[in-house]
């Protein structure tokens, strides 16, 4: 193998656990090939690829002194300053030892030298795992990235996770347009990517949508325990929601003691709050004035507000989606603006901060 076959066949390795989680099976492939690399003397010559196949084994799941692999990435940089490469692996090191601010230190002075999407977005990720975090240049940064490669899925989703870190539904909403670039442009079987893009579409109440993601990552990386997680916690969220509209529904002593506080067709009396009180969008079960029980999707921002059995909503021509779990189908509405609806009775909570998400990849 000559040369440049190391340094296409370590780069293939790379990306492979760089742009999407592994099945077991497929990390046994990975580190079967690293170890193959790092028994080739040749191979051994060059130091800064010994070192990026040892990152990509830590990556794959095996043990390595990260500090020791900084140290060798800085020593390959002293010999060879012009090379990007270099830099992004140190700064990927930094992060997994936990110093974003070092990894910044690696990066932020080599935009210069060569400004690609790849060092942009990895400054935006650092800039998020600093302490305090720091929103604003990781959306910079994350803005800079797609902007030199508009055909770039890994800046998308990195964009998209930048908006995410933020926080709120605009941002969220901004977050689900990045995301489906990210898809357009080559991550459509990328199990990370479908991972976010279901955390998304949870917190914006596409339900239906999350589901098919969240079982489309589970897909792709076989026993990966994230996906399979969040698909059973939104199935049991929503299961409850339709066991509590039956039993809404069925509780006609219950509506006949409510109904008085019900006083027109576009006001809906909060009954009962599905899911936690961390759950990102949950669903408020619902009395009409006629007896009928409707499912709302509301933030959890708005949820601070809510009273079962007191709060009242008034919503202006409702627009109804079908949630559909088990061959079963109900139409729900999403309140997306707390502005969007009169809130009668509701509690007076503490602020309440911008949902945002702890994804994978953020």
């Amino acid at each position: 193998m000559s040369s440049p076959d190391y340094v296409k066949t370590t780069n293939e390795l790379w990306y492979h656990v760089q742009t999407n989680e592994e099945s077991p099976k497929a990390k046994v492939e990975i580190l079967k090939k690293t170890e193959e690399l790092l028994a080739n003397p040749k191979f051994n010559e060059n130091s800064f690829l010994v070192a990026k196949v040892k990152l990509i084994e830590y990556k794959a799941g095996k043990n390595h002194d990260i500090k020791k692999l900084i140290e060798d990435f800085h020593a390959a940089a002293r010999l060879d300053m012009t090379n990007t490469d270099i830099y992004i692996c140190e700064a990927e090191a930094n992060l997994h030892d936990g110093n974003p601010a070092a990894a910044l230190e690696c990066l932020e002075g080599n935009t210069a030298i060569d400004p690609n999407p790849e060092i942009y977005s990895l400054i935006s990720l650092s800039y998020r795992r600093l302490q305090p975090q720091n929103h604003e240049k990781s959306l910079e940064y994350a803005n800079k990235a797609v902007k030199l490669d508009m055909k770039s899925g890994k800046s998308w989703e990195n964009l998209a996770l930048a908006y995410l870190g933020i926080g709120g539904r605009e941002n969220i909403i901004q977050a689900h347009k990045a995301i489906k670039m990210a898809i357009m442009n080559g991550l459509d079987k990328n199990a990370d990517t479908l991972m976010n893009q279901g955390t998304i579409n949870e917190l914006l109440a596409n339900y239906n949508e999350a589901m098919k993601n969240y079982e489309q990552a589970m897909v792709i990386v076989e026993g990966w325990a994230l996906p399979a997680a969040s698909l059973a916690r939104l199935q049991e969220e929503i299961s409850r929601s339709f066991s509590g509209y039956d039993a809404t529904l069925a509780n006609k002593k219950l509506f006949k003691r409510l109904e008085g506080s019900i006083k027109s067709n576009d006001e809906y009396l909060v009954v009962q709050i599905t899911g936690g009180k961390t759950d990102p969008c949950p669903l408020a079960i619902c009395y009409t004035i006629t007896g009928e029980v409707r499912l709302i999707a509301v933030t959890q921002t708005i949820r601070a507000y809510l009273m079962c059995e007191k709060t009242v909503l008034t919503i202006k021509n409702p627009k109804w989606v079908n949630l559909t779990y088990k061959d079963r189908t109900l139409p729900y509405h999403i309140v997306e603006n707390i502005h969007d609806i009169g809130i009668e009775h509701g509690s007076t909570p503490k602020q309440v901060k911008p949902v945002s998400i702890n994804s994978s990849l953020a």
